[in-house]
């Protein structure tokens, strides 16, 4: 296994464990302990450092050429962006809008209304997603006993509270 030119990496150990330590990144993190390993142990190759770090020796082949080329700053580069979704902010906008006003029942009728006003379909999966990600849960009805009576509670919760007034006379009550 070919051995990489140490004395390319400017930058000391003590740097880059600085770095290191600000880096929040899992994979950047991945990317700077490489170079510490190289940098700290002049005989080491990136097949030993993958037994070291968990990256395929491929891709410690692809970062060691990033940094050739560019330096760290080429080498910490992050351009991978996670799923944007279906939706526009501007339908994500209206879809919203549309449910506080009480528009929809069911998920089926959110599906049905997307696919008419936007032409994007949805699976129930899907939209269940969406709707966790803007924060949007379903109302459902709470059971409620059929032999409850309403004077008896009332008159319970009068005395709850008088009992709690009363045990904390020198304290502020905020509920």
């Amino acid at each position: 296994m070919k051995r990489v030119k140490r004395e390319l990496i400017k930058e000391n150990t003590e740097e880059l464990k600085e770095l290191l330590k600000k880096q929040t990144k899992k994979q950047l993190m991945f990317r700077i302990q490489m170079l510490i390993l190289l940098k700290e142990n002049p005989k080491i190759t990136l097949k030993e450092v993958s037994n070291l770090i968990p990256v395929s020796p491929p891709t410690l082949f692809r970062w060691w050429n990033y940094y050739k080329k560019g330096g760290l700053e080429r080498l910490l580069q992050w351009n991978v962006e996670g799923y944007k979704g279906k939706l526009s902010k501007e339908q994500l906008n209206e879809l919203i809008e549309e449910i506080k006003k009480g528009k929809f029942s069911t998920q089926k009728e959110i599906i049905q209304w997307i696919y008419e006003k936007f032409g994007i379909q949805y699976s129930q999966q899907g939209i269940s997603d969406l709707l966790r990600k803007l924060n949007i849960k379903k109302k459902t009805g709470r059971p409620v006993n059929i032999k409850k009576d309403e004077k008896k509670e009332k008159e319970y919760k009068e005395a709850i509270f008088k009992n709690i007034v009363k045990s904390n006379k020198d304290k502020d009550i905020f509920f």
